[in-house]
């Protein structure tokens, strides 16, 4: 596996460990649900990157881009597990 990968993979697997306890899981949610929040957060990352001081904001920007790929990941598994809702 590239080295990027892998550490991008940490940096999903931290966000996700975080909200464990406080969070359902995906695959009792909705599409439509993960979908929309999908969107908050590239919303979320637009607003950092459209700042004129993003240079300050390098753990920000990872940490959106790893709710990003996690809410994408999310839709995949449901779909790999057959969900219809």
């Amino acid at each position: 596996m590239r080295k990027e990968v892998e550490w991008f993979a940490e940096k999903m697997e931290e966000k996700l460990k975080r909200d464990d306890e406080s969070k359902s899981h995906w695959l009792k949610t909705s599409y439509g649900y993960l979908f929309c929040r999908l969107g908050e957060e590239i919303e979320e990352l637009q607003e950092l990157l459209d700042d004129d001081n993003v240079s300050y904001k390098h753990k920000k920007i990872i940490k959106e881009c790893a709710d990003i790929a996690n809410f994408a990941m999310m839709i995949a598994d449901k779909a790999k597990n057959g969900s219809i809702y």
